[in-house]
Order: C-alpha cells, then structure tokens, then sequence
C-alpha cells in the first residue's frame, strides 16, 4: 500500500480559491453578498475534510498490528491439558474432526482478510480528502465563471444581456403608453359625462330593461361613480360594480355600493358558468383592445344563464358627429366598435339574438337640415345619435 503525501496543504487551496474570488471581487463581476457566501462554505468544507494526522497515525500502527496477527493456523492451537492424558485426548481428537478444523480456519481466515481490507480502504479515503476538494474547487471555479457570463451579460453581449436589454426596451415602451394625467377620472366626467341627475335619467330605462327581464345577479363593468348600481338598488336588484379606477371605486363604496377594484374581464374570469343574469358595460368597451373586445363575448357567453342579458353602450361611429364632439375627446379611447360587429361577434359567440337602440341625439341646433333626399341623407350620416346600445340575449 502507498501511503498519500501527508504534507498537501488544504490551507493554501483555500487561500488560492479566496484570491480568485477577491480578484471578480474587484473586478465586479460577482454580487455583492456571493463572495462572502463561498468562502463560508470553502470554510465549512476545509473544516470538515481537513486531514487528521493524529487520528490516522494511529489507525494505521492498529492496521500494522492487525496485518502482524491476523493468520490463524491449525497447527498452532495448543494441545496442552490440565487433565491426565490431556494432550494425547486433544491430539486423538484433533485427527478425528482434522477436516472440520481445516474448514473452520479457512472461514475465519477469509473473513478476517475482508475486515483487513475493509478497513486499509476505509484509512485511505480518511487520509485523502484533498482529491475530492480539488474536484469541488475545479467545479466550484466552473460555477463561478459561469454566474460571472452571466451577471456581466450586458456589458460582454451574452444572451443574458441581449434579453435584459429587450426587457428594458419593452418596459420603457409600456412606460411611455401608459396615460396618467394629472387631473382625475372624477374631473373628467364632470366636465364631459354630464350631472349625477343627466346621467340617472339616460340609464333608468335600461335599469327598467333588465328588471322586466327577471334580473337579479348584475355585474357593471367599468361601473364609473355607480349610477346604473343605484338605479338597480332603488329596484332590488342585486348589482356589483367593476371598477379599476381607485378613486371612482372609494366613492361608490363610500355610497353602500358593492364594487370591485379590478380589470372587469379578469373578474368576469373568476365567476362560475351561468351565474350571472346580466353584464352591463356603459362607455367601457371602446377602451378596450380588440383582443380584449373578442373575450368580452366568449366569458359574457359562459358566465350567462340562459336567456341572460349582454348590454353594452358606446360611441356610434356611424355618426361623422361623433370623432369631431365625442369620441376623441376622450384621450383613453381605443378604437370605435361598429354595431355590426358586436352583432358578428354575438352571434359567433352563440347568443340567441340581439338588437340595436340608437341613443343620445345630437341637439336640433347642430343639425344639418335640408328638404332634398340627398341634404337628409347627408344630415342622418354627419349627425346620427352619438351612442347605441347593444343588447345581446344569451
């Protein structure tokens, strides 16, 4: 057997892995915090697998001693005897069980040589740890380059980099859409959506609508400062309010009204199929995506009961009256949706029916008139009413 160097320094291994780290260190291309996690556990590992001359030392002498004593041999079992004719007895009986001794020593031989070994194996691998701490160190060092590449990906064009990059660029593209004024939503209707009373006198007759047609679980999506939800309350119809607007939420709330602070589909998604008896959106759905107009109808069709109601209002861009007063006044419009398609969509989506109510006439004095064909013509298609309403039938 040879023995190992005992004269390896684990210590200076150590060390040199502590330089390497100090020298990423400061060229910063570690975390803050990283170089002190490894060293402590280079620390812990150097701890625990540092060799141990005084505990080796002596397993090898006791090893020595055991490799000297460890043959057994027949012959040298002692035939003396303390009875008379003692030892001619043993002798006599030793020719006679001759073959089963003979077994006997070569099992006990065999199983002492395995211990030997078992144990000689066993000194080695106690008196060579620095064979498994450089295999760690070479792949500790090959972690760290790599955690190197990629904490310094945007400065060397890594993969990394190039993807953080895309992320920024992204961000800041969604950071420049969005729109936060610094006047609120509350302002805005006041100027623009008409008085509390204007408002409850336009929406009492789809408050009447859905309670001629047995409604009693309504959700208002984009339920603004909750009109239509008090109309509905003075009926007894249970109506919860969608607002994402915290401030329009907080004065619906202050009112009694049950409202939620959310994205409306997001919350329409959470509902269970057939559970609502009608989904109102007033002014909403022009500030929708086109994406997001298409899922309106499929989760509207899901989470309806049969014969539910789908009621939406917005901007008539059949009327050329509309993008010169209404619908580009309004800065958080998306894109005008033509009642045609609602109809498409609708029916796509598998509702039963649907209709159209033209709604909010443009005032007598802004009316083109004429009393030629072509002059009311021209008068219906410059100054349709400025809003319709969609009613969908599930």
């Amino acid at each position: 057997m040879t023995d190992p160097d005992p004269t390896v320094d684990l210590e200076r291994l150590v060390d040199d892995l502590k330089q390497r780290l100090e020298e990423r260190r400061q060229a910063g291309l570690y975390p803050p915090a990283l170089e002190e996690q490894l060293d402590e556990h280079a620390r812990q590992f150097a701890t625990h697998r540092m060799p141990r001359p005084d505990l080796i030392q002596p397993l090898r002498q006791a090893m020595a001693k055991v490799d000297q004593t460890r043959g057994i041999h027949r012959e040298e079992i002692e035939p003396s005897s303390s009875i008379p004719l003692g030892a001619h007895v043993h002798r006599a009986a030793d020719k006679l069980q001759r073959r089963h001794l003979d077994s006997l020593v070569a099992q006990v031989w065999t199983f002492a040589a395995s211990v030997t070994d078992a144990l000689a194996r066993t000194i080695d691998v106690l008196d060579q740890p620095q064979d498994d701490y450089l295999g760690v160190i070479e792949q500790l060092d090959a972690i760290l380059e790599r955690i190197s590449a990629l904490e310094a990906g945007t400065a060397t064009g890594g993969a990394l980099g190039s993807l953080v990059e895309r992320v920024e660029r992204l961000e800041a593209t969604e950071r420049d859409r969005q729109f936060t004024p610094f006047f609120s939503n509350m302002q805005f209707e006041a100027a623009f959506r008409g008085s509390q009373e204007e408002l409850r006198a336009r929406y009492a007759e789809l408050a009447d609508y859905l309670v001629s047609s047995s409604c009693q679980s309504v959700v208002d999506l984009g339920c603004g400062q909750g009109v239509l939800l008090e109309l509905l309350a003075e009926r007894d119809i249970s109506a919860v309010g969608v607002e994402l607007d915290g401030e329009l939420a907080r004065v619906c709330r202050a009112k009694g009204l049950d409202v939620h602070q959310r994205n409306g589909l997001h919350y329409l998604q959470d509902q269970a199929n057939g559970s609502l008896d009608a989904i109102v959106l007033l002014q909403v759905v022009e500030h929708l995506s086109h994406q997001q107009v298409t899922d309106l109808f499929l989760l509207a069709y899901q989470k309806l009961r049969p014969d539910g109601v789908l009621a939406i209002e917005t901007v008539n861009p059949q009327s050329l009256y509309v993008y010169a007063r209404a619908f580009y006044l309004d800065p958080t419009h998306s894109t005008p949706v033509h009642p045609a398609y609602l109809g498409f969509l609708s029916e796509e989506a598998g509702f039963s029916g649907h209709r159209i109510e033209w709604r909010n006439p443009v005032r007598p004095e802004e009316v083109l008139t004429g009393k030629t064909e072509d002059a009311r013509r021209l008068g219906a298609l410059l100054f349709g009413p400025q809003d319709y309403l969609f009613l969908g039938v599930r």
